[in-house]
């Protein structure tokens, strides 16, 4: 993936950016030796999300700026990136029946969002919604990844989107989350690694964990 350099700003885009030919791949090469197993949900990460690609093609400074000096333009490029992983993702359900996708698109910091809500409605949403519909489309599930402290975001994810899962962490206030919106999304909560990969702790210990996963 590009790691800055691709263009200076937004507003370069069109001139600068490469889209690949994803019809000359020859998609089906690797469906051999797989085999699916049907007792399992068969899925793959979608890494690299729309905004994500923003700040892989310039710095993500230069990227914050742009949001706010060139949201159109941003919408433009946001649009077009919605093309291409619609594009991408049908060629791979095209070959692989995947059950689910785990998109990634972080929109925040450990304390609060990169951007305002106003600015996430007229930049990121519809193409957003576009992406999660043309997979579920497919009879795909949607589950979509985002760090940071998203809270804000929630209500756009769920309602506005239609996302069918988050995976989001636990700075997040997950509790109020699943208590408004538990009817109509999964919430992923992880397991603390410091108590089930701890030789030393006992069944007891691990049982009190899980339950209080289940509880919270």
């Amino acid at each position: 993936q590009p790691a800055g350099g691709v263009f200076e700003e937004v507003t370069e885009w069109r001139e600068k950016v490469k889209w690949p030919d994803l019809k000359s791949i020859d998609w089906k090469s690797d469906l051999e030796g797989f085999k699916r197993d049907e007792n399992k949900a068969l899925y793959m990460r979608f890494s690299n999300g729309i905004f994500e690609r923003l700040h892989a093609f310039e710095d993500f400074e230069q990227a914050m700026v742009d949001l706010i000096t060139e949201p159109e333009e941003c919408r433009a490029l946001f649009e077009r990136l919605a093309d291409y992983k619609i594009e991408l993702f049908n060629c791979l359900r095209d070959v692989f029946p995947l059950d689910y996708i785990v998109a990634a698109d972080d929109y925040g910091t450990a304390r609060g969002p990169f951007f305002s809500t106003e600015l996430f409605e007229e930049t990121l949403l519809e193409p957003t919604r576009r992406f999660v519909k043309a997979v579920q489309a497919r009879g795909t599930k949607f589950i979509a990844h985002s760090c940071g402290k998203v809270d804000a975001f929630i209500p756009y994810l769920v309602d506005d989107i239609g996302v069918d899962g988050l995976e989001i962490q636990d700075i997040n206030d997950i509790p109020a989350i699943m208590e408004k919106y538990g009817d109509r999304v999964l919430v992923e909560l992880k397991a603390d690694p410091y108590i089930v990969h701890d030789d030393e702790v006992d069944a007891e210990k691990m049982l009190a964990h899980v339950r209080d996963l289940v509880d919270r």
